[in-house]
Protein backbone atom coordinates (compact mmCIF):
# COMPACT_ATOMS: atom_id res chain seq x y z
CA UNK A 1 0.00 0.00 0.00
CA UNK A 2 1.37 3.40 -0.98
CA UNK A 3 1.48 6.32 1.41
CA UNK A 4 -0.67 9.11 0.06
CA UNK A 5 0.99 12.49 0.14
CA UNK A 6 -0.44 15.96 0.67
CA UNK A 7 0.92 19.03 -1.02
CA UNK A 8 1.80 21.83 1.38
CA UNK A 9 3.62 25.13 1.41
CA UNK A 10 5.88 26.29 4.22
CA UNK A 11 7.89 29.40 4.96
CA UNK A 12 11.54 28.94 5.93
CA UNK A 13 14.14 31.36 7.15
CA UNK A 14 17.12 31.94 4.86
CA UNK A 15 19.32 29.80 7.11
CA UNK A 16 16.77 26.95 7.23
CA UNK A 17 16.44 26.99 3.46
CA UNK A 18 20.21 27.07 2.99
CA UNK A 19 20.67 24.17 5.43
CA UNK A 20 17.99 22.06 3.75
CA UNK A 21 19.28 22.85 0.29
CA UNK A 22 22.90 21.96 1.10
CA UNK A 23 21.96 18.85 3.10
CA UNK A 24 19.62 17.55 0.40
CA UNK A 25 22.28 18.17 -2.22
CA UNK A 26 24.87 16.31 -0.12
CA UNK A 27 22.51 13.36 0.45
CA UNK A 28 21.44 13.44 -3.21
CA UNK A 29 17.75 13.65 -2.36
CA UNK A 30 15.15 16.37 -2.84
CA UNK A 31 14.45 18.94 -0.17
CA UNK A 32 10.92 17.53 0.08
CA UNK A 33 12.29 14.05 0.77
CA UNK A 34 14.67 15.45 3.38
CA UNK A 35 11.79 17.24 5.11
CA UNK A 36 9.62 14.07 5.06
CA UNK A 37 12.47 11.99 6.48
CA UNK A 38 13.16 14.61 9.15
CA UNK A 39 9.50 14.76 10.20
CA UNK A 40 9.34 10.95 10.38
CA UNK A 41 12.48 10.81 12.52
CA UNK A 42 11.22 13.57 14.81
CA UNK A 43 7.85 11.84 15.18
CA UNK A 44 9.49 8.48 15.92
CA UNK A 45 11.68 10.07 18.58
CA UNK A 46 8.70 11.68 20.28
CA UNK A 47 6.63 8.51 20.10
CA UNK A 48 9.43 6.52 21.74
CA UNK A 49 9.27 8.63 24.92
CA UNK A 50 7.26 6.92 27.64
CA UNK A 51 5.90 9.83 29.64
CA UNK A 52 4.05 7.51 32.03
CA UNK A 53 7.40 6.30 33.45
CA UNK A 54 8.58 9.85 34.19
CA UNK A 55 9.38 10.11 37.94
CA UNK A 56 7.59 13.49 38.11
CA UNK A 57 4.26 11.64 38.16
CA UNK A 58 5.21 9.96 41.48
CA UNK A 59 4.82 13.29 43.29
CA UNK A 60 1.43 14.18 41.85
CA UNK A 61 -1.17 14.23 44.61
CA UNK A 62 1.35 13.99 47.46
CA UNK A 63 0.75 17.52 48.73
CA UNK A 64 -2.40 19.31 49.75
CA UNK A 65 -3.31 22.88 50.54
CA UNK A 66 -6.32 24.99 51.35
CA UNK A 67 -5.06 27.56 48.83
CA UNK A 68 -7.43 27.71 45.85
CA UNK A 69 -5.64 30.31 43.71
CA UNK A 70 -2.15 28.77 43.77
CA UNK A 71 -1.88 28.53 40.00
CA UNK A 72 -2.67 32.20 39.52
CA UNK A 73 -0.78 33.58 42.52
CA UNK A 74 2.04 31.06 42.96
CA UNK A 75 4.75 33.77 43.00
CA UNK A 76 3.06 35.45 45.95
CA UNK A 77 2.90 32.17 47.87
CA UNK A 78 6.46 31.12 47.02
CA UNK A 79 8.32 34.45 47.26
CA UNK A 80 6.03 36.51 49.46
CA UNK A 81 3.87 39.57 49.02
CA UNK A 82 5.01 42.21 46.53
CA UNK A 83 7.59 40.12 44.68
Amino acid sequence: MRNLTKRTQIYLTESQFHFLSKTAQFLEISMAELIRKSVDEYRNNLESINYEDDPIWKIVGRASSKVRDGARNHDRYIYGEGK
